[in-house]
């Protein structure tokens, strides 16, 4: 039986009530021609897309959310509970033939894991995402409006051979309500483990508590940002999957590399998903939208049976 922890896996974070069909992933005309031509998306490795700012400032929420408590001595946790990678061990069954007698060997395998993102917005028309994709003062961006349980389910059958752990939801900005997320995961684990007061200050701590704890604070932490980003309105799916290719072998889901903005080598996951969780594309503002939309209807023609919405953003340009 798994930890209580697990879950985490495939859990919405966001408030309840709100309509999180459909959420829209912001990209530049050349990879949105990729996504659609080749039917896979590029979940980044986080600690690529994360820059220092962020993750000084998630430092400082845990720190705000453990002060006076047991657990800020506890120096190490908070260094595991913020790095990018883990690990795993996974059951390898392997068939051993002996005088024409078959028998299932079982060994176990650790296997490590990174965490790999993949970002969109609840919004389908915000200027400051559309802003990433202008060149020469002329935005050229789309965004696919895609049904996430659909988008759940479809990359999960990529990885499912794997130890791969899909998580996803609305990223918080709120810094009290991360505080108060942070200490509701204690709570909740240190009732699991019945950690008493009394253990607490014995400082007689399980391996395996504090080791279920990190992880939990950390997989909870990719979904914290600074409020200065809260007009991205950011919703992040989260793959926690194998770094090494031969641990990826058996599932549909690649490894590979690229170069990133700055010139770093980023890896990042391959992963197939089944077009018909998309549901509505979104240019950026442009001038020549006739022009624009016969392009887009000629290419939609060739690649859907169903018919995709196609809407232009309603910022108004100024040049």
């Amino acid at each position: 039986m798994m930890d209580k922890f697990y879950f985490y896996k495939n859990r919405i974070f966001a408030d309840d009530g709100v309509d999180k069909k459909l959420v829209y992933h912001y990209t530049s005309p050349d990879n949105f021609l990729s996504i659609l031509k080749n039917g896979k998306l590029w979940f980044s490795d986080c600690q690529f897309m994360n820059d220092r700012s962020e993750y000084v400032y998630i430092k400082d929420v845990y720190k705000e959310a453990i002060k006076g408590t047991f657990l800020a001595r506890q120096y190490n946790l908070l260094d595991y509970a913020l790095t990018p990678y883990s690990s795993k061990g996974l059951v390898i069954k392997d068939k051993y033939s002996a005088s024409k007698n078959e028998m299932i060997i079982e060994t176990q395998k650790t296997v490590p894991m990174r965490y790999y993102i993949l970002c969109a917005s609840l919004e389908p028309d915000i200027h400051s995402l559309w802003s990433y994709y202008s060149k020469n003062n002329h935005y050229q961006g789309y965004n696919l409006g895609v049904d996430v349980n659909l988008l759940v389910d479809s990359i999960s059958k990529s990885v499912i051979t794997t130890a791969a752990n899909i998580i996803h939801g609305e990223v918080v900005y709120d810094r009290e309500t991360q505080v108060k997320q942070i200490n509701e995961i204690i709570k909740e684990i240190d009732e699991q483990y019945n950690i008493t007061e009394q253990k607490k200050t014995s400082k007689i701590l399980d391996d395996k508590y504090k080791s279920i704890l990190a992880i939990a604070i950390r997989q909870r932490c990719m979904f914290f940002k600074n409020p200065a980003f809260a007009h991205e309105k950011e919703y992040r799916f989260v793959v926690e999957a194998p770094y090494k290719k031969i641990d990826l072998e058996g599932t549909m889901a690649k490894l590979d590399f690229h170069i990133g903005p700055s010139g770093l080598i980023v890896p990042h996951l391959e992963i197939p998903f089944d077009l018909e969780a998309i549901e509505a594309i979104s240019l950026a503002p442009m001038m020549e939208r006739e022009v624009a939309e016969q392009g887009i209807k000629i290419f939609l023609g060739n690649y859907f049976k169903k018919e995709i919405i196609v809407k232009f953003s309603q910022i108004d340009l100024r040049y």
